[in-house]
C-alpha cells in the first residue's frame, strides 16, 4: 500500500512540475511573436534566449517560494519531504536552462 501512495505522491510532484513549465512555456508563446514571423535564424535565437531566460527566472523563483515552506503547498504536494524534492528539481531545472 505505501508503494501506491509513494507513486501518487510523486505523480504530483511530477505534474506540478510539469504544469509549471508548461504554463511558463504557455505564457512564452502568448508574448513572443516568433510563430507569427518568418524564419530567421537570429530571431529564432533571441526568441530561444528569451524563453530560456523566462523558464529559468520562473522555476527559481517557484523553488524560493517553496523554499520559505509556505503550508498551503505543503499540503498541496503532499508534505515537506515532497516540496523540497519539487525545490531540488526546479534549482537544478534552473540551473541547466540558465547555463543553456
Amino acid at each position: 500500500m505505501s508503494t501506491i501512495k509513494h507513486t501518487t505522491n510523486m505523480s504530483t510532484i511530477k505534474h506540478s512540475y510539469l504544469i509549471l513549465i508548461g504554463l511558463l512555456t504557455t505564457l512564452w508563446l502568448i508574448a513572443d511573436p516568433i510563430l507569427s514571423i518568418d524564419y530567421n535564424f537570429f530571431a529564432l535565437r533571441a526568441s530561444m534566449m528569451n524563453y530560456t531566460g523566462i523558464i529559468g527566472i520562473g522555476v527559481m523563483s517557484v523553488a524560493m517560494i517553496l523554499a520559505i515552506r509556505p503550508a498551503v503547498f505543503e499540503s498541496l504536494l503532499g508534505g515537506l519531504d515532497k516540496s523540497y524534492r519539487l525545490h531540488k528539481w526546479l534549482g537544478i531545472t534552473g540551473l541547466v536552462i540558465s547555463i543553456i
